[in-house]
């Protein structure tokens, strides 16, 4: 050490530096107990340690030099002596387990599987929490978009440990959200079995029923979850939403309206109220009753937006419901529906290409949905592309052999080409399915076409019984009973639906009526 010093810097000095630099190094090195562990999520994580307060370090002592200054040293003030720390002892780094590392909630998702992959493969750990580890895998891979490896996860789960209501509930959740409702149902039922007095699980199987169209079980469901817990609005909602389906309006509303009771700041009761109001075609109060859900739960607005536009579409107003629409997409909603319904209305305001482009991208996301092939073939025969047309009309019956709109529009291209008999047989399924106004009305035409004028009368009259406003049925019912020399009732009907609807001449003139 003497042979490093120099007239300038003394050895003391050196020696001092030393201490110095050993001492700062020591301070500043990191502990584990000043490391900033995120905050616990959740409600079956394990809570961790408060994190400890560590003082500030204290600037590093610098020693001058004891010689003169020269103009171009900078000579830093003699700094205090550094003060002895105060206090107990810091607590030695904790070391966290894989169990801990996999419990407790973390950005970290790597890491998170990675601990739990050393949960699931050690078979010394209790079966309990090797089937926990499969459950916090799988919603971390449901979370990100991965189904089957979720899925796969909470089969062993289950396998595991077979009484853990939370696996069955989780797996029923995501074959419902696929739509594969007989394993949701199972999945389900088997949670109920271990937790009966759990209304949300009866709220989540009953949404199960209600998608498969078991409407009945689906409102036994959600009462049932109501009685075991009357302040539950999700479930008044979910039986409201059923009550809809149903065209059950005043129970839908009375529903709503209890949730909004049980909870006044509830969203979607709101919103539930204004599926009602627009079903009603009260167009004023749907907006108002969407809008109110809207300032509620900002997220809804992409839902509103839609609601809003089917309210406007059903009364008519079909420009400002693609605006409607169009606000609908903006805020990400992006759905078959949405897709569809933009394109009836581009096809009712008579402008087919943008209807079919709409509704091609609408099957192109969800291609089994018979109404949208339907729609799309009517598109085609209003340009006159009428092999297209009837692709569509099979293609839709084919996925719903229930499709009446889809028989009814096959006939009408068969009757233009003269294929009558095949007309009325498409025409017979329909009203098989529902009998309308509408499709007696149609038949009754065919039937005409094919010169038998008695069968024709029975529908028509039969048509104007459903409905006795319908313009075409009116005018036919007149020209026929003109024709068997009844000119009293005859020309009442017929001006009735030239009142109704002026330009009917046209169309009676095309369908083989004429008015002489």
């Amino acid at each position: 050490m003497r042979a490093n010093c120099t007239k300038t810097i003394s050895c003391t000095q050196v020696r001092i530096w030393l201490a110095s630099a050993f001492i700062s190094i020591a301070w500043l090195s990191p502990s584990s107990a000043q490391m900033q562990w995120p905050a616990p999520k959740g409600d079956f994580r394990v809570p961790l340690a408060p994190d400890v307060e560590v003082p500030e370090e204290p600037e590093t002592p610098v020693v001058p030099l004891r010689r003169r200054p020269d103009p171009w040293t900078v000579v830093r003030p003699q700094a205090p002596a550094p003060q002895e720390k105060s206090g107990p002892p810091l607590p030695p780094p904790r070391i966290f387990t894989d169990w801990e590392k996999c419990n407790t909630p973390s950005q970290d998702f790597e890491e998170v599987i990675r601990s739990c992959a050393q949960i699931i493969q050690d078979e010394q750990e209790p079966a309990e929490r090797r089937a926990r580890a499969f459950m916090i895998r799988a919603a971390i891979n449901e979370g990100i978009g991965l189904t089957i490896p979720a899925l796969a996860d909470l089969n062993e789960a289950i396998t595991l440990s077979p009484r853990t209501a939370l696996a069955y509930e989780r797996r029923g959740s995501i074959w419902l959200r696929e739509k594969n409702y007989d394993q949701a149902l199972k999945d389900f039922q088997a949670a109920i079995r271990l937790q009966p007095k759990s209304a949300e699980l009866f709220v989540l199987r009953g949404i199960t029923y209600r998608s498969k169209g078991d409407h009945p079980k689906a409102l036994a469901d959600f009462t049932a979850a109501i009685a075991l817990n009357p302040k539950y609005e999700v479930a008044f909602y979910e039986r409201g939403q059923a009550h809809l389906e149903q065209k059950e309006l005043p129970q839908a509303l009375a529903d709503f309206g209890e949730s909004l009771r049980v909870n006044p700041r509830f969203a979607l009761g709101f919103y539930g109220i204004g599926s009602v109001q627009s079903a009603d075609n009260q167009v004023a109060l749907a907006i108002a009753a969407f809008t109110e859900a809207q300032k509620l739960d900002p997220r809804l607005m992409a839902l509103v937006s839609m609601q809003k536009g089917l309210a406007r579409q059903r009364a008519g107003d079909c420009k400002l419901a693609l605006e409607d629409y169009a606000a609908a997409l903006s805020a990400g909603l992006r759905n078959a529906n949405i897709l569809k319904q933009r394109g009836i209305c581009w096809r009712l305001l008579g402008q087919n290409d943008f209807a079919i482009l709409e509704l091609s991208q609408s099957i192109v996301v969800s291609a089994r949905d018979a109404e949208t092939f339907t729609e799309r073939g009517i598109a085609k025969a209003q340009k006159g592309e009428m092999n297209g047309a009837l692709i569509d009309f099979n293609e839709a019956i084919k996925i719903n052999p229930k499709a009446e709109a889809a028989y009814l529009s096959r006939a009408q291209i068969r009757r233009s080409r003269n294929e009558l008999k095949e007309a009325i047989a498409d025409i017979d399924k329909a009203i098989s399915i529902r009998p309308t106004a509408y499709a007696l009305t149609e038949r009754g035409i065919t039937y005409f076409q094919l010169a038998d004028q008695a069968s024709a009368l029975n529908d028509f009259n039969a048509a104007l019984e459903l409905d006795g406003q319908l313009p075409m049925a009116l005018f036919a019912r007149g020209y026929l009973l003109r024709k068997s020399g009844d000119p009293k009732f005859s020309e009442f009907d017929m001006a009735d639906a030239v009142r109704r609807q002026p330009d009917i001449l046209q169309r009676a003139k095309s369908l083989g009526f004429t008015s002489e």
